[in-house]
């Protein structure tokens, strides 16, 4: 999507309310962008990985007819110190074991894409006010690396953490993402939650609630289906595929290659 200064709406639904606006931010090659969601009042951020920058913090004030009124949710990316990064890619237990290439390496993608923990802290001291809820992403979340995080992010912003904390007068309440992570946001507060899924079943499908109807008939039409003459779709999946390289079950009716079926 192209960026102009005036309109960055990558989605807008008048019905519903809902819209969804995006900004550049800085990642290894230009294009990369970050959204900005609106609905029924609240206003959500996800920057995706980034390196600190002017976008997200324009965004995250959330200026309205010259007023700033914060954003609800702000997911910014966050990453660990270099040699850290080292340290525990390599399964290592001191960071001065980290060879020295390994910690270049680390600061070279940090240097091009990624957020430092202080950097972190200084974006969201710049936030005025304060999101209720700031989210930390990309992060390899250990108690270690947490407990290291907060003291940097800590000397340029005061954060608390804690799913029921009130942040305070001028404090931030930050925590940080997890897989199944479920953020609820309403106008009087904010819930993290963890996503239920089967542990051993088939495939970790999500749950809905118990008693919710879900009808078919709301999801969309599988991408291998297209329309076809009569008004239908047609359940083709080679519909929108170039075959000309595929290796085939059968090549004619007596010599085949492998089981069509599977097994």
């Amino acid at each position: 999507m192209d960026y102009d200064e005036n309109e960055n709406i990558a989605y807008q639904n008048n019905a519903t309310g809902v819209k969804i606006t995006y900004f550049p931010v800085i990642h290894t090659r230009k294009g990369s962008i970050g959204y900005k969601l609106e609905w029924n009042g609240l206003s959500m951020i996800y920057t995706g990985d980034t390196k600190p920058e002017t976008n997200s913090l324009k965004q995250a004030c959330n200026n309205v007819d010259g007023v700033n009124k914060g954003v609800d949710v702000f997911i910014h990316e966050m990453i660990v110190p270099a040699e850290i990064w080292a340290m525990k890619a390599a399964r290592l237990t001191d960071p001065d074991d980290a060879s020295e290439q390994a910690v270049e390496i680390a600061t070279t993608v940090q240097n091009s894409s990624h957020s430092p923990q202080g950097a972190f802290g200084y974006l969201l001291s710049q936030i005025e006010p304060r999101p209720r809820l700031t989210v930390a992403t990309h992060f390899p979340t250990a108690d270690d690396t947490v407990a290291c995080a907060m003291k940097s992010v800590g000397q340029h912003c005061r954060v608390v953490r804690g799913r029921d904390t009130l942040p305070g007068e001028g404090a931030a309440r930050i925590t940080w993402s997890f897989d199944l992570m479920v953020i609820s946001v309403f106008p009087e507060r904010i819930v993290e939650q963890q996503g239920k899924v089967q542990e051993f079943g088939f495939s970790a499908t999500y749950q809905p609630p118990p008693g919710t109807i879900v009808d078919p008939g709301d999801f969309n039409t599988p991408k291998y289906h297209y329309p076809d003459q009569s008004g239908g779709t047609s359940g083709d999946p080679y519909a929108q595929i170039d075959t000309s390289t595929a290796i085939c079950a059968c090549d004619s009716d007596t010599e085949c290659n492998y089981r069509i079926d599977g097994y």
